[in-house]
């Protein structure tokens, strides 16, 4: 890789396959195949009426984005414990948006995929809407990429993850989290057991509070994705990588594009996941 002074940044990404080349469109939010998922209803005594739901959908529908009409109209017809995926993306969360949302989402209770990403969410909006999430108890993915959560969002991060068991894949790459709301977030991910890929590129995170992170992630063993990339990283947690990369050894794919740690971690890293360099 050639010497390279210790504070310039590295586009660098590392994957144990390798058979496989990993492409800039690596971690973008993927889809779950539900096609062989059986449905199993649940009892939930909070849910809205339906009737009531329907007069307010007639006079407020004109309104709604028809992404979020459809889901409405699926209630309707009786058919939303037949919903696996809500997909939400580009929907700009205003108050209005927000409380559409809210008022139908506990009728989705077989839920597997929740796509809230480049909504505009703020922590503010995730406030308003994290105990309906936190009641998706078979949600396997949740992706909130692409938004405006900073460091008050984590403490809701945290409570929404303490209850989703069965979560596979949590995108949050692309927000301001920051390092406060990462050490809120970590508070949470120990019911994690089940998660494969979390992303979290480009939260202004440092060494202390990544640090914290690597620790809470050492019982995940099923974890084959972690996306670092844009994040002030430096070579004080290079050996605390190292430990993480031995303690998971389903760990294919850690993005470490735009960080500062030095090349002599690098090395070790290529060493231990087969790489790819995006220069």
């Amino acid at each position: 890789m050639g010497s390279c002074n210790s504070k310039q940044r590295y586009s660098i990404s590392f994957s144990r396959s390798s058979s496989r080349k990993l492409t800039q469109n690596t971690l973008v939010y993927e889809r779950q195949n539900t096609k062989h998922t059986s449905i199993v209803p649940l009892s939930n005594p909070a849910k809205p009426n339906r009737r009531l739901l329907l007069d307010y959908y007639a006079n407020e529908s004109s309104k709604m984005p028809n992404k979020i009409k459809k889901y409405y109209e699926a209630i309707f017809a009786e058919e939303e414990l037949e919903v696996l995926e809500i997909d939400l993306e580009h929907v700009s969360f205003d108050l209005k948006s927000i409380y559409n949302f809210k008022l139908i989402l506990n009728f989705f209770q077989n839920l597997r995929v929740l796509n809230l990403g480049y909504t505009d969410m703020t922590s503010a909006d995730l406030k308003r809407v994290y105990k309906s999430i936190d009641n998706l108890v078979l949600l396997e993915t949740l992706s909130l990429k692409n938004n405006k959560i900073d460091p008050s969002g984590g403490d809701y991060l945290s409570k929404i993850i303490k209850h989703l068991f069965n979560l596979k894949n949590l995108y949050l790459h692309n927000n301001q989290l920051g390092s406060d709301g990462l050490l809120k977030f970590c508070e949470g991910l120990q019911n994690l057991n089940k998660l494969e890929k979390l992303t979290l590129d480009n939260n202004n995170l440092e060494d202390n509070t990544v640090l914290r992170l690597l620790e809470a992630l050492t019982n995940m063993k099923n974890l084959t994705c972690l996306g670092l990339s844009e994040n002030d990283i430096t070579s004080k947690i290079g050996k605390a990588l190292i430990e993480t990369i031995d303690n998971l050894p389903k760990l294919a794919i850690l993005r470490l594009h735009n960080t500062q740690l030095h090349p002599k971690y690098l090395m070790i890293i290529e060493n231990k996941l087969k790489y790819t360099v995006n220069y």
